[in-house]
């Protein structure tokens, strides 16, 4: 299950206003699809590392969107992938137990390129839940292809998922954006907001910045180090803005 942190009964019931929704969203998908691009993109800020390079998210992450009668709390998660090693066993497992405790599921897929074997486990890994999940599923980056391509594709994904609704979008253009939380909101349960209104994320600012620092790396070293490298942080300070 989620993480849920205490909070009165009385903030609940002064934040619970007629029709409030709120719930969890599982974000899931292969390597390098958009995930945590659509995540930044939705909360209007970068709370979860970004490179070039597959399998830069490690851990899952919360990123928490408040609307004004709706909390949304995405789960960021590592990409599904065939694994070669620990720490692929690792990732497929974190992204798995995302499905645990979630309202929905959306399945983020590369509309750019045809469907891939780890597109087909990571819809697999929801059909297989252990419990019968809502999806939306998330033709990402259509900004790189014509429409004729994008309808070409379509129906290759949508086998996939068979019974998940299908939007199509860009998050790195932000568009369809709209589309995409007014179908999560479609699907989303009556509740109290899980989190205080100010928080948009679970980790701590030093966390994130960690992963943003071992995200650069990544991208800007990418002849010097290997892929599975590590962040300490010695000292952090803040410095404004």
């Amino acid at each position: 299950t989620q993480d849920i942190p205490d909070q009165t009964m009385t903030d609940l019931k002064n934040t619970n206003q007629n029709g409030y929704k709120a719930g969890f969203v599982a974000v899931m998908g292969r390597p390098n699809v958009g995930k945590s691009t659509l995540i930044n993109a939705l909360l209007g800020q970068t709370i979860a590392a970004v490179s070039s390079k597959p399998q830069t998210t490690r851990k899952r992450q919360l990123g928490i969107l408040e609307l004004e009668n709706a909390q949304i709390i995405f789960t960021d998660t590592p990409g599904l992938h065939r694994p070669r090693h620990k720490l692929g066993e690792f990732m497929n497992k974190e992204a798995s137990e995302a499905l645990e405790g979630v309202d929905l599921c959306l399945l983020i897929v590369d509309a750019s390129l045809p469907p891939h074997e780890e597109d087909r486990i990571a819809a697999g890994t929801i059909l297989q839940a252990s419990r019968a999940l809502p999806a939306i599923l998330a033709l990402n980056k259509i900004d790189r292809i014509t429409p004729d391509e994008l309808e070409e594709r379509r129906p290759l994904y949508q086998a996939l998922l068979p019974k998940a609704q299908t939007v199509s979008l860009s998050a790195l253009n932000l568009q369809g954006l709209d589309n995409l939380l007014e179908m999560i909101l479609t699907a989303l349960p009556e509740h109290p907001p899980y989190y205080p209104a100010e928080q948009v994320t679970d980790w701590y600012e030093r966390d994130i910045a960690a992963d943003l620092i071992r995200a650069a790396a990544m991208e800007h070293l990418q002849e010097e180090l290997p892929h599975c490298i590590a962040v300490r942080m010695d000292e952090y300070r803040e410095r404004g803005e």
